[in-house]
């Protein structure tokens, strides 16, 4: 299923980053005395920068998403990864599901990146 494999790859990436950064509960304003939200960590790819955040276990709930993959080069995209195995692109407030020839090419993006 393409929804594991971009998991994988994007779990995979963050763990071979050297540098990663944290978002603190106190950025959300969340009830979860003071713990990390999630792990984020910057890569590279011939689409331009990527980032990619992944919550920690006990912030799913509130947060609906496992992964997070914003592509900053053009054009810009936002995906998620949500704990319902979907993968859904947005745009502000729009949600978009995501076709399966978006969800590869968003693989072989992911697999020609590096930290």
């Amino acid at each position: 299923m393409i929804y594991d494999d971009l998991l994988q790859t994007v779990v995979a990436l963050a763990e071979k980053a050297d540098s990663r950064e944290v978002a603190a509960n106190e950025d959300f304003g969340l009830e979860l005395d003071g713990k990390i939200i999630y792990d984020s960590c910057k890569a590279t790819s011939p689409e331009g920068p990527i980032e990619i955040n992944l919550t920690r276990d006990y912030a799913r709930p509130p947060f609906e998403w496992l992964a997070e993959i914003t592509l900053d080069g053009k054009p810009f995209r936002h995906f998620l990864l949500t704990s319902e195995q979907t993968v859904i692109e947005t745009y502000g407030k729009q949600v978009l599901p995501v076709s399966e020839q978006d969800a590869k090419w968003l693989l072989a993006v992911l697999n020609s990146a590096d930290v």
